[in-house]
């Protein structure tokens, strides 16, 4: 009798092995989205926009400040790097701590996102601005700085005037 159980759970087992191992292959079918999904789908798709040239010159110096943040505060501010963009021209407005014809060149700049009254007057070193002084004779230009007011030279009441550390010539007004 114990040899007739064994037999029969030899055999079960058997055809249950056999039959979980049957030769019908069971294939995964690919996942195919639908146009209703598709569409659904494009609107959290991202385009890659082309940062502002501002932008890129304020992070690659490093730059938090505006004109506008300086201008407002600038006893505050003295000694810190700015940015300002707009258009320059050439001027000869020597004043306050800012007399030195022989190494600095004068330009007036009017920011972009301002007028006249929130213009700046900024002084550039005549060595290591050649190229911008020679482009600023001929005719006014679009511009974005880098500059800072120098404790040494700041007076109470001077207004807006900084020395520029960094410039660049812009071809289009941003």
């Amino acid at each position: 009798m114990r040899f007739n159980k064994l037999w029969i759970f030899t055999i079960l087992c058997s055809v249950l092995l056999l039959s979980a191992c049957g030769k019908e292959e069971k294939t995964v079918e690919e996942y195919k989205p639908t146009q209703e999904e598709i569409a659904s789908g494009q609107q959290y798709a991202t385009v890659y926009k082309e940062p502002d040239p501002n932008e890129k010159f304020k992070d690659r110096y490093m730059l938090d400040l505006t004109g506008k943040d300086v201008q407002y505060d600038l006893a505050n501010n003295l000694s810190k790097d700015f940015f300002l963009s707009g258009t320059a021209e050439i001027c000869d407005y020597y004043n306050y701590g800012y007399t030195n014809e022989k190494s600095y060149f004068c330009v007036q700049l009017t920011p972009f996102d301002g007028d006249s009254s929130d213009s700046w007057y900024l002084y550039f070193d005549r060595e290591e601005f050649q190229k911008i002084y020679k482009v600023l004779l001929i005719d006014e230009f679009y511009i974005r700085v880098s500059a800072y007011i120098p404790k040494n030279n700041y007076i109470q009441g001077q207004g807006n005037m900084a020395v520029v550390r960094r410039a660049e010539l812009m071809e289009e007004k941003y």
